[in-house]
């Protein structure tokens, strides 16, 4: 996030309006907090570096207070929002969610109904893959990249690798899950924590790393 030339009325409007989208998003399905929603909205309204990327939709939480906060900002963007909506392994049967009511096989209707019900089609670029299949063409500064794919350490690794050398000094990269997953965890662990490229902080399960050089 870089907040060069955002003046105070626009940071004003910006907490002012991250706060709404807390409450119109909390019930939408998923598994982000409140403070974590929050801090999506408010780096997306900030970005001012590049593309906001998003590895991992599912049914459009986090990608709903993505695209609000590109809408509120004035930017003519989208979210690019990177998703198989297939399933990462933990909602198959039998794993840590499966059987939990959410999962039948498919979450991309269910995606699209929720941008649809929220007016937020034309926000969002949906990329139907899996992460790395796009990354292979991508051209491009992302200013933005949120990672909540497939926590398994290879892929959340391999997602953090390819997609981060696309991130300006100055932008952002956003990992959830990165207390009790060991995945995501090990990535912050062995990739951000220590390393003088960035700076980083934690909100909930909520880990953001900003570049720095």
């Amino acid at each position: 996030m870089n907040s060069e030339g955002i003046g105070f009325q626009d940071m004003s409007h910006a907490f002012l309006k991250g706060f709404q989208a807390q409450n119109i998003y909390h019930n939408v399905e998923g598994w982000l907090s409140k403070p974590e929603g929050f801090l999506l909205y408010l780096y997306s309204y900030m970005n001012n570096l590049g593309e906001t990327v998003e590895i991992g939709s599912f049914k459009g939480k986090s990608t709903c207070y993505l695209a609000t906060a590109i809408r509120d900002s004035g930017r003519k963007e989208k979210v690019n929002a990177i998703d198989p909506h297939t399933g990462s392994p933990e909602f198959k049967l039998g794993e840590k969610y499966g059987g939990a009511g959410i999962w039948d096989g498919n979450s991309f209707k269910d995606f699209m109904k929720t941008l649809e019900e929220h007016k937020l089609t034309e926000l969002v670029n949906p990329i139907v893959k899996t992460s790395d299949y796009p990354v292979k063409d991508w051209k491009g500064d992302i200013g933005l990249l949120f990672i909540d794919g497939d926590h398994a350490y290879e892929i959340a690794r391999n997602d953090f690798i390819n997609w981060t050398k696309f991130i300006p000094i100055g932008g952002t990269v956003m990992l959830h899950d990165t207390v009790t997953w060991k995945g995501p965890k090990a990535v912050v662990d062995e990739l951000i924590d220590g390393n003088p490229k960035w700076i980083s902080f934690r909100v909930d399960s909520l880990t953001v790393a900003t570049r720095i050089k």
